[in-house]
Parts: structure tokens; sequence; C-alpha cells
């Protein structure tokens, strides 16, 4: 998926995104799943978020933030990933809270700050 995404082939790297949570969720059902599973699947649900942001499928895009969210509430990419995709669908307040939460985690980092700036 990843150097499909590099090529800007984002929906071909989507689908494979999606083929590995359909296979790790299954992993990650069990108690005793290991940690790298876990986080192989927060990346993959990022991921698909990421692709979706691309093609401008804000929803999809939401949803899988969303996932990466609850199972790492405080991930800075799925906070910021989730507060582009509710700016794009014109939820500000909400994408504000989402983008607020990131920079608390990642003061530093300039893109979430421009966005921030350009909501407000």
């Amino acid at each position: 998926g990843n150097t499909l995404y590099r090529e800007g082939r984002y929906a071909e790297a989507r689908g494979k995104y999606l083929g590995a949570i359909n296979a790790l969720v299954k992993l990650v059902s069990s108690e005793d799943a290991p940690d790298e599973s876990r986080n192989m699947l927060v990346t993959c649900h990022l991921n698909v978020s990421a692709c979706s942001l691309k093609e401008g499928d804000k929803e999809t895009a939401l949803l899988h933030s969303t996932q990466a969210l609850r199972m790492e509430p405080r991930n800075v990419k799925a906070l910021f990933r989730r507060g582009s995709a509710l700016t794009q669908l014109g939820k500000l307040k909400e994408a504000l809270e989402d983008l607020c939460a990131a920079q608390e985690i990642a003061p530093n980092e300039s893109s979430i700050k421009g966005m921030i700036a350009d909501i407000r």
C-alpha cells in the first residue's frame, strides 16, 4: 500500500490497507493480541484516512481516523486527519477541538498550527 500511495494511486493503496485491516481485526479482537498487531491496525486506519482525504472522501477519512483514535486517543496523526476531515465537512467547532488536542501533544507541528489559523 505504501508504494501505491507514494505513486499517487490512492484508491489502490486504500484497498490494500482495507485488506490489512480486515486481517488484523481478527488478530486484535483477542485479549492476548500483541501490541505490534494493534499498532499496525492503527497505522492501517490512519493510512486509509490519508488516502481518503487525498481522494476527497471526507466521510471515510473521518470514520478511519475515529477508529484509530478509539485505539489511541492521543494519536497526533489521527487527531490531525480527523480535524482535516471535519474541516472539509464544515464541522469547524469539532475540527478545532481535535486540532487543539493535537497541538497540545505536538506544539511545534506547523501543519497543525496552520490549519488552526485557517479555521479561526
